[in-house]
């Protein structure tokens, strides 16, 4: 950092939540989910009289697809390993008592929600010569017998249904170290591996295949995390401690065409914002960080970075209506205001607290005004190129340029050629890093002209909307002037020549700066690993609840 980090004395801080995940606070493995069942406030029916077959409520718990995995993993050519995972699928876990021998597991499957990141190759996957999914729409696995092996390591075997064959596997469970509490909604993460032989059931071709041992592997290894949380409990009913992350949204099926999981490893996930579909995704667990942008790209500018902070963080970041993948309702019309209208939305819809705010671009202006209307929700912001004043009287050489770029003429030209997203993928706007793959996915959204005619729209708006953006500076200088501030710009991006950092210390004389050496206006794309740094270690040592000195 050029600049040093100091705080406020205690006495001048405001009382904020300490943001702590329950990870670091219990330790346990499944022994202690059998034991917490009668004591843990789930509601045991079995001390109420249950009638008989029915299971009680505290003894039933549900595996969360918002935070589990089935995924499976092939070889082939005996160097590449091909990894995909199915999207749709439920399942349920019955405790009989405190012995983990007793439990009951059983999962069922959607066929036809295979993803390996390939169109082409799931198509193939659900044909007749594999799943055969138009025929056997699910498959389904029940357990057996659960053995103990180790204090955290079990033996698990059970019936594995494929096209309506039903062959036994074997799989080993484990619970690894910092494994949630269900005491608080935080899910008892459990993982699961086991192998496979797919010509036992019924697939011919795979027969054929696995002869020639140099083509595919004859084992398929299986992948599962599964987040066991109890049944009956809406997320709005939990009882959630304080500090516990609320409860996510669950994946969505499918992704665009355009977009393989090599480009976007994340999953999509969907929540209705002032009657918007808006789409995110939501990473990791821990502090939580918002990333905003709006403007000419989408939240695919955030995804390196996101990949280096997820292991710390909750990574939130979504595309507003009209740009990346979500698409604009009728009647939407795009602009800064009606963004922040539908970013207030979003953090209340996810029940987002202690929120730390990442924006870039307009994404600035965007979620300053949402959370001056929300300030409670807001713990700090970090600023990477963005503004949060009127630029028409402060930048008056940027306003002449969005005006240029709002016109007809350049309109009609971006309608047809899509220049200014073409222009944003080179190694002069986010594509320093971008494969060949990657710029292909990043310019997806721009196949629909009206996502064109809605990045221009944005941007046109930066320079009309004098009103709100003197709102948002005010709101910086009163309702959010204590909140901890970090600064990132590339050394060769435009605001830099126009004295954003400058005009950004004028109104937070503390706030540390990183200039990114031959970036430009988008420094997380530029260098992730600098940019993950710096917000890593800021957070740490000046956000409360960071664990650092204030």
């Amino acid at each position: 950092m050029t600049a040093s980090r100091r705080s406020a004395p205690m006495s001048q801080r405001r009382p904020l939540h300490r943001l702590k995940g329950k990870h670091d606070e219990w330790r346990g493995d499944v022994s202690t989910l059998f034991s917490t069942v009668g004591e843990s406030g789930f509601p045991d029916h079995a001390r109420a009289g249950a009638g008989p077959g029915e299971v009680p409520d505290g003894r039933r718990f549900h595996i969360d697809p918002a935070r589990s995995r089935i995924g499976f993993a092939v070889r082939h050519f005996r160097i590449v390993t091909v990894r995909g995972r199915f999207t749709d699928y439920s399942g349920e876990v019955i405790l009989g008592g405190d012995d983990p021998a007793t439990a009951h597991v059983s999962l069922t499957v959607r066929t036809s929600s295979i993803d390996t990141g390939r169109r082409i190759r799931d198509r193939h996957l659900r044909s007749f010569q594999f799943l055969h999914s138009r025929k056997y729409p699910v498959m389904s696995f029940v357990s057996g017998k659960v053995q103990a092996e180790d204090r955290d390591a079990y033996r698990m075997t059970g019936d594995l249904t494929i096209k309506g064959v039903a062959r036994p596997v074997t799989l080993e469970v484990g619970v690894p170290e910092g494994a949630g509490d269900p005491r608080a909604y935080d899910p008892v993460m459990v993982t699961g591996t086991g192998t496979i032989a797919p010509s036992d059931w019924k697939m011919a071709l795979y027969r054929v295949l696995e002869r020639l041992r140099f083509v595919v592997d004859r084992q398929v290894a299986l992948e599962i995390e599964a987040a066991i949380v109890p049944a009956g409990e809406a997320p709005g009913q939990t009882r959630r401690l304080r500090g516990a992350e609320p409860p996510r949204s669950p994946p969505e099926a499918g992704r665009p065409d355009w977009l393989p999981v090599e480009a976007w490893p994340f999953q999509i996930r969907s929540v209705v914002a002032a009657g918007c579909r808006v789409r995110y995704v939501d990473e990791g667990s821990g502090p939580i960080l918002v990333f905003v942008h709006a403007g000419p790209a989408w939240s695919f500018i955030y995804r390196d970075v996101i990949t280096r902070l997820r292991s710390q963080f909750r990574c939130v970041a979504l595309d507003f209506p009209g740009s990346g993948l979500s698409e604009a309702p009728p009647g939407y019309r795009a602009g800064i205001e009606s963004a922040s209208e539908v970013f207030e939305a979003f953090l209340q819809a996810l029940d987002l607290h202690d929120v730390t705010l990442v924006v870039h671009d307009l994404g600035g202006p965007v979620a300053i005004g949402a959370a001056a209307g929300m300030p409670d929700r807001v713990v700090a912001l970090a600023v990477t190129d963005s503004f949060g004043w009127p630029l028409s009287e402060e930048n008056p050489g940027i306003t002449r340029m969005l005006r240029i770029v709002g016109s007809r003429p350049v309109r009609l030209l971006n309608d047809a050629a899509n220049v200014v997203a073409r222009a944003t993928a080179t190694t002069y706007g986010a594509g320093r890093r971008f494969t060949a793959t990657d710029r292909r996915a990043f310019l997806g959204p721009y196949r629909d002209r009206s996502v064109r005619r809605n990045a221009l729209a944005m941007l046109g708006d930066a320079a009309r909307a004098v009103e709100y953006l003197r709102g948002v500076d005010r709101s910086l200088r009163t309702t959010l002037a204590d909140r901890r501030v970090l600064l990132v710009f590339g050394g060769g991006s435009p605001t830099v020549k126009e004295g954003f950092p400058e005009r950004w210390k004028e109104r937070f004389p503390r706030a540390p700066l990183e200039v990114i050496e031959g970036g430009h206006h988008f420094p997380m794309a530029d260098d992730p690993d600098t940019v993950a740094d710096a917000v890593r270690s800021w957070w740490e040592e000046s956000v409360p609840g960071g664990g650092g000195v204030r």
